[in-house]
């Protein structure tokens, strides 16, 4: 199979996302993750994050219209965490800023706490606790 952006790359010909010129006015992002890997969220305040100069809004859960739902097989997965994380790095919200240097101020502006769980790093051990997913698919 031939790629047909190897001509332009050894000629140093091809543009990249980073390449092209941010147009004035572009709003930035960042994404508000867990830092940690299974717990409850017992306290959270973006007052300081929204009080900012520059940010334009924190989405969250609560500005999500319909379903926070994005479970592609399963719908198992919501857009950003609820009362709980399942993993280090699930998005609990979207920081939007007018550039990305003060979004990732805000960003250590939100103040979070969490009563953190156990993790479960096998599969067998997320057996014996009820928590393996499995499907089953019939292929008769």
């Amino acid at each position: 199979m031939k790629n047909k952006d190897a001509f332009g790359h050894v000629r140093g010909e091809s543009l990249f996302v980073d390449d092209i010129a941010v147009k004035q006015g572009t709003l930035h992002s960042i994404v508000f993750d867990s830092t940690c890997a299974h717990g409850k969220i017992t306290h959270i305040d973006y007052s300081k994050a929204e009080a900012l100069a520059g940010v334009v809004k924190i989405i969250t859960k609560n500005d999500v219209t319909g379903e926070n739902q994005i479970g592609g097989i399963l719908p198992d997965e919501p857009l950003f965490a609820e009362n709980e994380v399942h993993f280090s790095g699930q998005p609990i919200a979207l920081i939007v800023a007018k550039t990305l240097a003060i979004a990732k101020k805000a960003k250590l502006l939100i103040d979070i706490s969490f009563d953190e769980l156990p993790v479960i790093t096998t599969a067998k051990e997320a057996y014996n606790k009820g928590n393996l997913l499995m499907l089953h698919v019939n292929l008769a």
